[in-house]
């Protein structure tokens, strides 16, 4: 049985372990592909998941078809352990159940194995018997999985597959299929934003935000954007993007900005990924009839929503997600060749703003950690 490296997460007592191990390459199943990675998205979710307080097991479930390259009780000890030696691995191989979801001991009856990553490019390597849409040989990708990009090869169900054209490198369709995909969906899908509208982004210096500005740019949109900090960098990025309208929502003014800026009839359209902090004020700034578009939650959790708050404009409120707004393969596929033609058209860009390597994704988590090299981040194998 041929090898592969990949990325595994096993939820622990009291850290996750986060390992880089040897395992089997998997056999595509009727309706499954193959797939050899040659280049990986980077995105905050896949952070998202070492920062967990996780349950984990004590006394793994020990089996042959998987080695540890590495183990890591956590992410700062990953980033510690690389920054003094990015060569090291661990002497002392640890072992970790074959199942890709769940295994089971006399202690604990839910230990959660993950492999992060939730875009990717790659060759087709192998086609299950009953896939017709695809052959060996073929660039493809896909982003609306939940996880299992950070490996070599994967297996995948042909639905979330879609072919790449030539024209597009792997780099540039790496770097712009979560955050294209998700610019899509929010901004022709959940609301479709028209020429002269005008929209509030929040966090608008994120991979995501900087796509959307894109496309607001591309729609004739006027946008208001949103930051965390004054930090000059990242007014730098928004303002090279043509963006005039950078507020930092830190500032209690902020609310008070946005109707200055739209003579107080409020914004169209707020999309807002940072949640708990925002969410009230934002619903503040929407003119009447407007949609607040609540899609991350950054700063903690929305639990409740008063919707006495929306009837005194007669708002709307949604809570999307993008695996659900691209589920039907005909539109999955529509989207994708939407995306592919900005590249083509230089609204999105062709090149990611940092690549790491197969061996250096901890580096890559260490900067996301710490706000370094905004934009995208891509791995190239």
């Amino acid at each position: 049985m041929h090898k592969q490296k990949l990325y595994r997460i096993t939820y622990g007592n009291s850290n996750p372990s986060f390992e880089l191990v040897e395992a089997d390459i998997p056999t595509p199943k009727d309706d499954e592909i193959l797939i050899k990675h040659t280049a990986i998205g980077i995105n905050f979710q896949d952070y998202e998941h070492y920062k967990k307080t996780l349950v984990s097991i004590s006394n793994p479930v020990i089996t042959n078809n998987e080695k540890s390259l590495g183990v890591y009780s956590n992410i700062k000890q990953a980033i510690k352990s690389f920054l003094h030696n990015p060569s090291n691995q661990a002497t002392q191989a640890t072992q970790v159940s074959s199942d890709n979801n769940i295994a089971s001991n006399n202690t604990f009856s839910n230990i959660v194995k993950i492999t992060p990553g939730i875009e990717a490019v790659g060759i087709v390597h192998k086609i299950g018997k009953l896939v017709k849409d695809f052959q060996v040989g073929q660039r493809v990708g896909y982003c609306t999985v939940t996880d299992g990009a950070y490996s070599q090869y994967r297996t995948i169900n042909s639905n979330y597959v879609f072919k790449i054209q030539d024209s597009i490198s792997d780099e540039a369709a790496a770097a712009n299929l979560v955050k294209g995909m998700t610019a899509h969906y929010l901004m022709r899908r959940t609301f479709y934003v028209q020429p002269n509208m005008t929209i509030l982004i929040h966090a608008a210096s994120s991979a995501v935000g900087q796509t959307m500005l894109r496309l607001a740019k591309e729609y004739k949109a006027t946008a208001i954007a949103t930051v965390g900090n004054d930090d000059q960098e990242k007014k730098s990025i928004l303002q090279n993007l043509e963006c005039e309208y950078i507020l930092n929502y830190n500032n209690p003014d902020w609310v008070k900005q946005v109707k200055e800026i739209t003579n107080n009839k409020g914004v169209n359209v707020v999309y807002d990924c940072l949640g708990r902090q925002t969410v009230l004020e934002s619903i503040d700034c929407l003119m009447p009839f407007g949609l607040m578009v609540l899609f991350g939650q950054i700063t903690g959790s929305v639990n409740t929503i008063d919707p006495q708050l929306l009837t005194q404009k007669s708002l709307f409120f949604t809570m999307p997600q993008l695996q659900y707004y691209k589920q039907d393969n005909i539109e999955l596929l529509l989207s994708a060749l939407e995306v592919f033609a900005l590249i083509e058209k230089g609204v999105l860009p062709k090149k990611a703003n940092q690549i790491y390597q197969f061996d250096n994704i901890v580096q890559a988590m260490h900067d996301i950690e710490n706000h370094r090299n905004l934009g995208t981040k891509i791995v190239l194998l």
